[in-house]
Order: structure tokens, then sequence, then C-alpha cells
């Protein structure tokens, strides 16, 4: 009998950690000035009026202090069904933190996902990567990424959040309003194919 592999893959902050959530709070220590925390995200220095050395630092601090950081609702339930639904193979998550955070990301997802097996891969250029590797579906908050993985024809689920919320919904660009539609019959069977033995795509495990 065929094991199954995947065909979707996540991005990391805004999907599955609540990166914002604790980003926040240390900005407001950092500042020592209370912050909005719903509005847009694209630009930290000028939507919260802080200069770049307090971004940075914020910034540094949550990278590090990765225990303050909380899963998104309902992103342990999902990748636990995708991984088990896989047997246990390595879940994709591409994003767009730099590289050399690359072992404070992989804390942070230790942490919040002990035991699963994930591949871990920075790049802003998620949409080529991911149609180079076959991936058919990615989970999206950032409405950019959206637009570019949807170009390049991944079928991209936008996570709704008070920044993105006015993204109409486009071809490719599926809007859902919480991680537990995916859980769905309708979608969970379209995460999968069948595999042969070979490996569907070659990532790195490792940062």
């Amino acid at each position: 009998m065929m094991s199954k592999h995947t065909n979707i893959a996540f991005d990391l902050d805004g999907v599955l950690a609540d990166f914002h959530g604790a980003f926040v709070p240390m900005l407001e220590i950092v500042t020592g000035r209370r912050h909005d925390r719903e509005i847009h995200i694209s630009n930290y220095e000028l939507a919260y009026e802080a200069s770049h050395a307090d971004v940075i630092k914020a910034f540094d601090y949550v990278y590090n202090l990765y225990r303050f950081i909380r899963p998104i609702e309902g992103a342990k339930e999902l990748v636990h069904t995708i991984w088990a639904k896989s047997k246990w193979r390595p879940i994709t998550i591409v994003t767009s933190r730099p590289r050399m955070v690359a072992p404070e990301t992989w804390a942070l997802v230790e942490h919040l996902f002990p035991y699963v097996r994930f591949h871990i891969i920075h790049t802003a250029e998620k949409g080529l990567y991911l149609k180079e590797k076959g991936f058919k579906y990615f989970v999206e908050d950032q409405v950019t990424f959206a637009r570019d993985l949807a170009q390049n024809g991944i079928k991209t689920f936008l996570l709704r959040k008070s920044y993105n919320i006015s993204c109409p919904a486009l071809k490719n660009i599926i809007p859902i309003n919480s991680l537990t539609e995916l859980q769905q019959p309708k979608w969970l069977c379209k995460f999968f194919e069948e595999d042969d033995g070979q490996t569907p795509t070659k990532q790195n495990s490792q940062p």
C-alpha cells in the first residue's frame, strides 16, 4: 500500500504562530507607549511611530523569547491532523523570516509543536519555491505574499486578519476565517497525494 505525502505548506508567523501577539507587548516595553494591536503590520516603524532601532530591538527580544509566542487558534489540531494523515511525513513551513534567525525559528516551532517533524524554508520567494517543489496549497496571512502565490498557481488560503480583511477573493485566493475550516473533509482530502516511494521534494530539514 502506497503512503501519502502532503501538497500543502504553511506560513509561520500569523498562521501557525501568533508572533504579532508577542511583538506588540514587547514593542510597548521598548518604547514605553501603548500600541494598537490590530493595525496593519507591513511597516512597523510607520504603523507604530517607532524608530527602526526600537523595532529591531523588539524583534530580537521576541525571536529569543520564543516561549512567549502562542500558537494560532486551531494550529495545533490542524498540524497534528496533517502529520498523522501523511503517516508522519515532515510538514513544510515556508517563512520570510531572515535566515540569520533560523535557530530561533526552529526553537519556536519545536516549542509549539513538540514531536512533529518539519521542513523549514527561509525565503521571500514563496510562490516560486512552492511552484518548483510541486506544492498545490499554502496558508498565508499577508496579502502581498498571497497575491504572488496565486500568480504562481498556488491555491492560497488567506487567513483573515484585521489587516487583510479588505483583500477581495481573487483567483487562487480562498479566504478562511479560521484554521479549523481546513479540517473539513472537502479540504483534507485534497491535501494528500499517493506516493510511489520516491521523495516528492528535496528540502532542507535543518537550518
